[in-house]
Parts: structure tokens; C-alpha cells; sequence
């Protein structure tokens, strides 16, 4: 999506943002599954890798619900509550020493 003004820089990064966040559900949703799929293998080793896949998307089905809740409450925790500088509370990133001595 080219950019020829600012109206359309905001819209791009809009439509970038959107991606990136179905991007965190669904590598979220990947990490879940490749974790069941580990655990039925642990927990019963001499099966099918068909009877494995199976029982790994089963317990996806069963344990996406919480792992949509727990997606969105990092997403809400890290766009209200962003990093503070501890020096003096302030919200602003940090900058480096040499680059603060260079301003003034």
C-alpha cells in the first residue's frame, strides 16, 4: 500500500497494526498447539503421528479461549501501561548519555 500523503501514511500504518496484532493471535495459536502437540507426545508415546495431530488440535479447540484472554490482556497491559523512565518518572523513552550531552 503506497503512501503519498499523511492521511494515507496514518491509514497504511492503521492496516499494518491490524495485521500485526491477527499476527500475535495467530503465532499465539501456533505456539499452543505446537506445545499440546509436545505434551501428547510425552504423555503417550507410541501412537500415530495422525492420532497426535488430532489430539493437538483438540486441545487447541479447548485451550484457545484462554489463550485469547491471555493475548489480549498483554496487548492491554503493554498499550496502557508503557515503559517508564525511572530517573524521573517520566514516560518518555530513553536516550543515551552522549546524545542528551549533545542537546544541550
Amino acid at each position: 500500500m503506497a503512501a503519498y500523503g499523511l492521511y494515507t501514511h496514518i491509514a497504511s500504518n492503521k492496516f499494518r497494526s491490524m495485521l500485526l496484532l491477527a499476527g500475535l493471535f495467530a503465532l499465539v495459536y501456533v505456539l499452543v498447539y505446537a506445545g499440546a502437540l509436545i505434551a501428547e507426545v510425552v504423555i503417550n508415546g507410541d501412537e500415530t503421528v495422525v492420532h497426535y495431530l488430532r489430539r493437538a488440535f483438540y486441545d487447541l479447540k479447548v485451550a484457545a479461549p484462554v489463550a485469547t484472554v491471555v493475548a489480549a490482556a498483554w496487548i492491554v497491559i503493554a498499550y496502557f501501561f508503557p515503559p517508564v523512565d525511572d530517573r524521573c518518572g517520566d514516560r518518555r523513552p530513553r536516550r543515551h548519555p552522549a546524545a542528551r550531552a549533545s542537546a544541550l
